[in-house]
């Protein structure tokens, strides 16, 4: 019987872990970043598309360099009818910044871009740095709506 019982808070424990990390992965947080303090830190300010779609601006806060090297860094975005949990990766659409990283916010545009944005279209996005192992440190999911 007491077998039993500590199998069962074993399997419990267990399954409230990998519900968590589950939880971390798919809310968008880094939690594996956390785990690797040189990593770059980075965090989503606030963007701007207009109606038509032909001028974008984005910014991004850069709070440490870490100890890797980047080879670039902006916002990823999606674009969607449809609102939930789109979380854009370095797969979908990137903004990439033409200015030198510093620390601090750091605010880029584009005019006359082929982007048609709809009525009510969701435009989710989030700051990343690039690393030069070809990983990716993402900032929050943001999201505007057209």
């Amino acid at each position: 019987m007491l077998k039993r019982i500590l199998v069962t808070r074993v399997v419990i424990v267990y399954l409230l872990v990998v519900g968590l990390l589950l939880y971390l992965k798919n809310s968008g947080m880094d939690y594996f970043a956390t785990l690797d303090p040189g990593r770059p830190k980075i965090e989503t300010g606030y963007g701007f598309i207009n109606k038509n779609g032909f001028n974008m601006r984005f910014s991004v806060i850069i709070e440490s360099f870490g100890d890797h090297h980047f080879s670039e860094y902006g916002v990823v975005y999606v674009i969607s009818d449809e609102s939930g949990d789109l979380t854009p990766t370095i797969d979908n659409n990137k903004f990439v910044f033409r200015s030198k990283p510093r620390l601090g916010k750091i605010s880029d545009e584009r005019d006359k871009q082929t982007l048609i944005i709809q009525p009510k279209m969701h435009v989710y996005y989030r700051a990343y740095i690039l690393l030069d192992n070809g990983q990716a440190v993402y900032g929050e999911v943001r999201y505007l709506l057209s």
